[in-house]
């Protein structure tokens, strides 16, 4: 990618090849993200304008820059300089504004829905619908919504299961509602699949022919349908539906619905004092430390509590089933990864606690201690704030938060488990 500046000093416009110097390369810039026009003079494919009206050419080969979701809206985008083409290659972005758009135009807005127990974003301009266990959001276009065979949809249901029935069976037993009576299991391509910004496992019927697609995942005793039926084979429709299916997350039921209740604070059991001393050495006649490792969840009463998976850094942990999480990559020093919590859906402002997966090394001074299932642990308190740090498999955790949350903190660091 390039950079186009204008020359104030000079009354000529010059070839922009010629304007740049080492200097002018940068790791990470802001502004508006527009699409270029198809005979203009830039390179790459999409443009940056920052607020002091330079431009910069953008190409991308991991993002899709042509996204609703950033197009029109102000961007922080991490780039590396491609010499050779002299194009910004963005790797990385972050929306800092959802800007107004020119009429017609679709923004990306959040959805939650705690009675059916999911939350993600789609474009405004697909109608939502909601009936019983099911949300239907129906495409753009210009046929009457009354004819739902003209319009691409995309289905969220839940379901329970039938006794101790597993995935595939409820597939097979519902399959005619599911598929349709002019599609069978050998019309699809069955794979795992990882779902949404917690990487939820689950199964993955893709038609051999056609565009449907439908993602199942399990939730205690229920099983989400996620299905892209598509009847308009448009696709900027099927990349929509992939770029909501990024955005599924689980959230706790509402009371009264689901199977889930949210617990309150004083339900979670933790071993009474053992979590506040500093001692290293077990009681004489305890179980030896790889004993208490192996049975590490039965130290504590789990029963409350949710659990999510990180893929990218192969661990597993468990969280109040009642709060909130959402993830980012760190921005601070040592800081490569952030899952942040409340009692609400995420914001900077009311998020209370995190779990952050480290890079560097554990701070000295800190007092070690065991937490009550066997793990090692070093704490630190600093004014109302607790951090609790864990290695797990060679990889270092903390987990902070406000210190009246000590309890459960470190609950959730003792949950922390390695997964291939």
């Amino acid at each position: 990618m390039k950079k186009i500046a204008i020359l104030l000093s000079m009354v000529f416009i010059f070839s922009a090849c010629g304007l740049f110097s080492s200097t002018d390369h940068k790791d990470e810039i802001t502004g508006v993200l527009t699409k270029q026009d198809a005979f203009d003079e830039y390179p790459g494919s999409h443009l940056l304008t920052d607020e002091d009206g330079e431009v910069y050419a953008l190409n991308s080969t991991v993002l899709n820059l042509s996204s609703l979701q950033y197009l029109g809206n102000e961007l922080k985008v991490q780039v590396e300089y491609d010499e050779e083409n002299e194009v910004y290659s963005a790797s990385g972005v972050s929306v800092l504004a959802v800007l107004e758009k020119e009429d017609g135009k679709a923004n990306w807005v959040g959805y939650m829905n705690q009675d059916f127990g999911f939350k993600l974003k789609y474009y405004d301009n697909w109608e939502l619908l909601e009936k019983d266990s099911e949300a239907r959001f129906y495409s753009p276009t210009i046929h009457d919504l009354d004819e739902e065979e003209s319009v691409d949809t995309i289905l969220i249901r839940f379901d329970p299961l039938e006794g101790d029935e597993t995935l595939d069976e409820f597939i097979e037993r519902n399959g005619l509602d599911i598929f349709g009576v002019s599609n069978g299991e050998e019309d699809y391509l069955v794979t795992d699949a990882k779902v949404g910004g917690n990487q939820q496992p689950g199964r993955k019927w893709k038609h051999k022919v056609k565009s449907d697609v439908h993602f199942f995942l399990l939730r205690d005793i229920y099983v989400y349908q996620v299905s892209f039926y598509s009847f308009e084979d448009l696709l900027e429709n099927e990349a929509a539906f992939y770029e909501m299916l990024l955005e599924f997350q689980f959230v706790p039921f509402s009371d009264g619905g689901g199977s889930e209740t949210p617990p309150d604070d004083d339900e979670l059991v933790v071993a009474p004092d053992t979590a506040d001393t500093d001692d290293e050495l077990l009681e004489p006649d305890a179980p030896e430390a790889d004993t208490l490792e192996s049975d590490a969840l039965e130290a504590y009463d789990y029963s409350s509590f949710s659990e999510f998976e990180s893929l990218p850094y192969h661990f597993v942990a468990k969280y109040p089933a009642s709060w909130y999480y959402s993830g980012e990559s760190g921005s601070a020093d040592g800081v490569m990864h952030v899952y942040a919590f409340s009692d609400e859906s995420v914001t900077d402002e009311n998020q209370f606690a995190s779990l952050q997966v480290l890079s560097s090394e554990k701070p000295n001074g800190l007092s070690q201690y065991t937490l009550p299932n066997g793990k090692k642990a070093y704490k630190q308190t600093s004014g109302s704030t607790f951090k609790v740090y864990v290695e797990v498999d060679d990889q270092l955790y903390l987990v902070e938060g406000l210190k009246e949350h000590q309890a459960m903190l470190e609950q959730i660091a003792g949950s922390i488990t390695h997964v291939e």
